[in-house]
Formats: C-alpha cells, sequence, structure tokens
C-alpha cells in the first residue's frame, strides 16, 4: 500500500506541471502569433528572432500554406488549446465560484487534458514531417510547443486505461447534455465555431494579402527571355537560380526573379531545374516532390517551342493542384503545339539534359530548393525581396527609370 501511494505522490507531481506547460506553451504560440503576422502582413519587416539561416527559418515556414488550417493560423489554434488546458486544469477550483458554476460539469479534466494532448501530439508529428520533409525550413517555436505537446501527454495521463479515459469522457459528456441549459449552450458554441470557420475561410481574414511583393501577377511583367535566361546577356549581376515546379518557396522565387529583372537595369536571371524527385534525383532516398521531374521535362520542352519561362511561370502559379493533364491546359492556353511538346517532353533527349544539369547541379553541393549564386556567391532557401534589391544593387544593378 505504502509503495501505491508512493507513485500515486509522484503522479501528482507530474500532473502538477501542467498549468506550466501550457503557460510556456501560451508564450511560444503568442511569439508564433506575431512571427505569423510580421512576415505576412508587414512589408519590409526584419526578420524574426528564430531567423537564423536558411535552414531554421520561422518566417518561411509563416508564408507557407501549411501555417493556417481551417482559415486560421496554426498558432492561434495552439494558442487556444494551452488557454483551454489551464481552463479545464483549473476547473476544479473555478466551480466554487457562481460565475464558474457551470464547470462542475467537468468532472474528470485530467482524462479531456489526455485526450487533447494525444490529438495535439498527433498533428505535430505530421506537422514536423511537413516542416522538415516538404517545406524544408525548421521552426523553432514550432518544435517547442510539438516537444510541449509530448510532455503535456506524459504529465496529465490518468493512472486508468486508455479505454477507460475514453469511457470516462463520453460519460461525462452525456451527463452533462443531460442537463437542458447545458446541452442548449453546447450546441450553441458548436455552431458558433462552425459560423466563425466558415466565414474565416471565406473572408480569408487571415490570408497573406494576395497583392504582397509575394504573389504578385507575373504578368504585369515585362522581361526578356532568351532560352533559360531572363533579362540582359550583358548583365552585371547575375543569378543562377535552381528551383522545383512544386516547392512552394521556388513559386514565390520564381516571381521575384521577375519582379527583380523587371525593375532593375542590369540582371540577368538563369533557370536550373533540380526536381526534389526520385524518378530522375540519384540523391533522394525518399519521395518528395512526386512527377516534379515530369514538369521539369515539359518545361525544357517548352524551350524548344520558344516558350520555356511561359510554361513554367503558369506550372509555378499552379503548383498546389498541378498534374500533367492540367500542364497541357496550361500549354494550349500559351498556344504551344501540344502533340510536339507533349513528345519532346518524354523524349530521351529532353530526359537527358534534366538528367545532365541534375548531376552538375548536384556535383556543385547544390541540395535544396530554392537556392541562388548570385555573382558567383551562394544563397539557399527564400528571402524578402527587399534583400534581393540590396544583394543586386551591390552588384552594379540600377532601377529602371519608368
Amino acid at each position: 500500500m505504502k509503495h501505491k501511494n508512493v507513485q500515486s505522490a509522484k503522479k501528482r507531481d507530474f500532473s502538477k506541471a501542467i498549468p506550466w506547460i501550457a503557460a510556456i506553451g501560451l508564450l511560444a504560440t503568442i511569439e508564433l502569433i506575431v512571427v505569423y503576422y510580421t512576415a505576412n502582413f508587414v512589408p519590409d519587416a526584419t526578420p524574426s528572432i528564430c531567423n537564423i539561416n536558411s535552414q531554421i527559418d520561422c518566417d518561411a515556414v509563416a508564408r507557407t500554406n501549411f501555417s493556417l488550417f481551417l482559415g486560421l493560423p496554426n498558432a492561434i489554434w495552439g494558442f487556444l488549446f494551452y488557454a483551454l488546458v489551464l481552463f479545464l486544469y483549473f476547473a476544479k477550483s473555478l466551480k466554487n465560484f457562481k460565475i464558474f458554476k457551470f464547470m462542475e460539469v467537468f468532472q474528470h479534466p485530467k482524462s479531456y487534458i489526455f485526450l487533447m494532448s494525444l490529438v495535439m501530439s498527433l498533428a505535430s508529428i505530421v506537422f514536423a514531417y511537413i516542416s522538415t520533409s516538404i517545406i524544408g525550413k525548421v521552426c523553432i517555436f514550432c518544435f517547442v510547443t510539438y516537444i510541449l505537446n509530448f510532455i503535456l501527454l506524459f504529465v496529465s495521463k490518468p493512472a486508468k486505461s486508455f479505454v477507460d479515459i475514453i469511457i470516462t469522457t463520453i460519460n461525462d459528456f452525456i451527463k452533462a447534455i443531460s442537463n437542458k441549459i447545458y446541452a442548449i449552450a453546447f450546441f450553441l458554441i458548436v455552431a458558433a465555431g462552425i459560423s466563425a470557420i466558415i466565414y474565416l475561410e471565406n473572408s480569408k481574414i487571415f490570408f497573406p494579402p494576395e497583392k504582397s511583393v509575394f504573389s504578385q501577377d507575373l504578368k504585369n511583367y515585362e522581361t526578356t527571355e532568351i532560352s533559360n535566361n531572363l533579362g540582359p546577356v550583358d548583365a552585371k549581376v547575375i543569378i543562377n537560380e535552381f528551383t522545383d515546379i512544386q516547392c512552394p518557396f521556388c513559386a514565390l522565387s520564381n516571381t521575384m526573379m521577375h519582379k527583380i529583372v523587371d525593375e532593375y537595369d542590369n540582371v540577368r536571371v538563369i533557370h536550373h531545374d533540380l526536381p526534389l524527385d526520385k524518378a530522375c534525383n540519384p540523391l533522394l532516398k525518399q519521395q518528395m516532390h512526386e512527377n516534379s521531374c515530369l514538369y521539369a521535362q515539359y518545361g525544357i520542352a517548352a524551350g524548344k517551342q520558344g516558350k520555356k519561362w511561359g510554361l513554367i511561370n503558369a506550372m509555378f502559379k499552379n503548383n498546389t493542384d498541378l498534374s500533367e493533364e492540367k500542364v497541357m491546359e496550361l500549354a494550349k492556353e500559351l498556344d504551344l503545339n501540344l502533340e510536339k511538346l507533349k513528345k519532346d517532353a518524354n523524349s530521351d533527349i529532353v530526359k537527358k539534359e534534366l538528367q545532365d544539369e541534375i548531376e552538375t547541379t548536384l556535383d556543385m553541393k547544390i541540395y535544396a530548393t530554392p537556392t541562388y549564386i548570385i555573382n558567383g556567391k551562394r544563397y539557399e532557401g527564400i528571402f524578402k525581396y527587399i534583400d534581393l534589391e540590396k544583394i543586386v544593387t551591390e552588384g552594379g544593378a540600377t532601377l529602371k527609370k519608368k
């Protein structure tokens, strides 16, 4: 009996850490909310504290589509989760106050916290995979919250089986809504939540402005196209960019390359394909961007009809919903010879051209996209347009007279 009491005491000690963990989570998510807002809504903002290098970059992660869920930034969902954990943890104490009398329905708060932490821990695994394998960037504060979620899962585990926890939670819920007032309140909250999500999805108030520097319409930019080059051949600033059609940051990069050539004299951009696809990239051990090799082949094939950049631009603008059929639709809009395009894209000649370029790129120890070599200096990962302007002006580029 004494041994069991000691174990229970240890368990209670663990559970006492719940509010502290939740408090740290609140601070981390507040910082992430600030990062999201600054990265997406503040033009020319200085990099956040966790923008360390090309791989560890919270700002870059915040600018991707993965940073939103159901119209709301993930950081806000995280904040609400930790706030609810604190609310449930102190449920038993708060119900003594008349205003919080409704909290008497929360009979087993640790069970609820445990189940919520389980869901958040599973979500953390998914987001960690997306961050490292799809985006290719790490957000330190995001990973802090992932670790906190797993710690909460451990410290909130009640001394009962998982099945018992589920049964207890369901029974508590049924008992709570058997009270008509609580039942009406519950359904009103659910209705309000669904309405809020529908509103957020449709209003897109948390979505980055459509006309930000990272999403401007490419058709606004008049550029000189020579094979896989943009800009004058005798330019002082040469930008070699290495991209993957399905890389979200590469789509942003493509927009910036057109913008910089349109706005500055003496800048030339040379495009290089580096598909992160096992079908043609021998470096990859696991699949990342399936069919990127095929899309790169279509870009090369379009170049044989003088419209390489045209098709590349169209594919980048549609890279979240791309397929071979979609590529053909885009090619038709560009008045390409579809029969020749498809034949060339699947030809041994084009495949050899792509393979040679990939091998040359890998020999240069360039493995990630986007990567740039600007006048011999290497840069990895997306950066802000204001930083790109600084680099090219230091290299001798000047603003065009409009």
